[in-house]
């Protein structure tokens, strides 16, 4: 089976293992099958917006314009419609869920504004719309190509996606990718694609705790496992760190030489993801003084192409940072044994 980047959070391996799970109440099992087959749908539609988001401006602001992006939030009531109803949520009474997503969202555009001088998604103000209650126990979370929708999950295996700060990141990273680099869906492409998500929803999950390098867990989707999942020793969906890797619910390999040419971009987006954390560690400190800087402008230089392999990628981010930090030279050479660690160069 081929699978393809379809900018969620949950991997369809993931969706397909539970689905079948007789462990699982019907529910549940259910809750997954309906997942994994809509996704398919909205996959398309969102394919056929990214030409249009690649070519559309996006100039840079120096300084970043004050004036903060609408933040929208929406209520599909359990229906796939989109965007649903839209709640006020300054209003008493407004759900909890979209109050954390509409504070979320707006942490997550001040984190991109402060540390790489972006304005929005497509830096230049763009509107920051959401769903939540997507879909009856929707297991999944997901950037449409216009906004972002979040399911309630299953109880079981995932809890409310709208609840989890590293859902939100990795969706708000999707749509950067989206309107700068312009990534393809599948293959190396693709994996790069899912691995610039985890990445910079880990740097901004480290950011908002102001926690160093060091002092960071790298789990991704800790917020949303779900108490069988927790029974079962699930503690994350991901872990860039590959500290304790049986606690992952969606494994990654560590190493280009298990890289799976017909596999699932989440997963095998753990390569760049794992020669990120190499690199971070070597550096030290903050990962968004030095290393983040380096992916953000490898999102956003010239040299960028929407078909990159992991080779061409990992040589263009040698390449900048070297030009953004040319007098600390430990930099690039981190950057540098970093892709070499997992056996890209």
């Amino acid at each position: 089976m081929r699978f393809g980047c379809n900018c969620a959070f949950v991997p369809e391996s993931v969706l397909d293992l539970f689905a079948t799970d007789e462990t699982l109440s019907k529910v549940s099992r259910v809750a997954f099958y309906n997942t994994l087959h809509h996704s398919k749908a909205w996959r398309a539609e969102r394919i056929s917006l990214a030409p249009a988001a690649r070519h559309a401006k996006s100039k840079p602001k120096t300084p970043v314009t004050p004036l903060r992006p609408n933040v929208l939030v929406f209520d599909c009531r359990e229906s796939s419609s989109q965007p649903g109803d839209q709640i006020i949520v300054s209003e008493l009474g407004a759900p909890r869920a979209a109050r954390r997503v509409a504070k979320n969202m707006a942490m997550v555009n001040e984190f991109y504004g402060s540390i790489f001088a972006r304005n929005s998604i497509d830096n230049n103000g763009m509107g920051l719309i959401s769903s939540i209650r997507y879909g009856r126990n929707y297991c999944n979370a997901f950037w449409s190509g216009t906004q972002m929708i979040f399911g309630e999950g299953d109880g079981e295996i995932f809890l409310d996606f709208a609840g989890s700060e590293d859902v939100l990141a990795h969706e708000f990273a999707h749509a950067v990718t989206q309107y700068t680099i312009g990534l393809g869906f599948w293959g190396e492409a693709g994996a790069i694609n899912e691995s610039i998500s985890d990445i910079f929803s880990a740097v901004y999950r480290q950011w908002q705790k102001r926690q160093t390098c060091e002092q960071a867990d790298w789990m991704i989707g800790s917020d949303i496992v779900g108490p069988t999942a927790r029974q079962r020793g699930f503690h994350c969906l991901r872990n860039l760190s590959r500290a304790l890797p049986t606690n992952c619910i969606s494994e990654q390999p560590k190493h280009y030489s298990d890289y799976d040419e017909r596999g699932d971009p989440h997963i095998n987006g753990g390569i760049p993801s794992f020669a990120f954390y190499h690199a971070a560690m070597l550096i030290g400190g903050n990962t968004w003084d030095q290393i983040a800087p380096v992916w953000y402008n490898a999102l956003t230089t010239s040299q960028r192409r929407p078909n990159m392999n992991f080779r061409e990628f990992a040589y263009l981010t040698i390449t900048r940072a070297a030009a953004l930090f040319p007098a600390i030279k430990r930099v690039a050479k981190a950057v540098e044994q970093g892709w070499k660690e997992v056996g890209v160069i």
